[in-house]
């Protein structure tokens, strides 16, 4: 859906194949960019969004998303064998 020229950003991580025809790309001059937001900065800007409420947290996390530290391991493991988990959240 990106226009000739323009870029394409991935943030998610696909935990299947995916196929990409390089024809698409190259053929219209697309840059693929990805994020995996793992910067000081990129989760401060993350926080303050949250915090302000400029950004909606319901759906992606709900109570359950909300896991104690000894509870990261199982979280972790049930995020990959559960499609609808999108992020899991530690706290203190």
């Amino acid at each position: 859906m990106a226009r000739r020229s323009g870029q394409a950003v991935l943030v998610a991580i696909a935990w299947e194949p995916t196929s990409v025809l390089s024809v698409e790309w190259v053929g219209r001059k697309l840059v693929l960019k990805t994020s995996a937001s793992k910067t000081v900065e990129d989760w401060g800007m993350a926080l303050e969004l949250i915090r302000s409420g400029k950004v909606q947290m319901e759906p992606p996390l709900s109570e359950a998303s909300f896991v104690r530290l000894e509870g990261v391991q199982g979280a972790f493991e049930a995020v990959f064998q559960d499609a609808t988990q999108l992020q899991v959240a530690v706290k203190s």
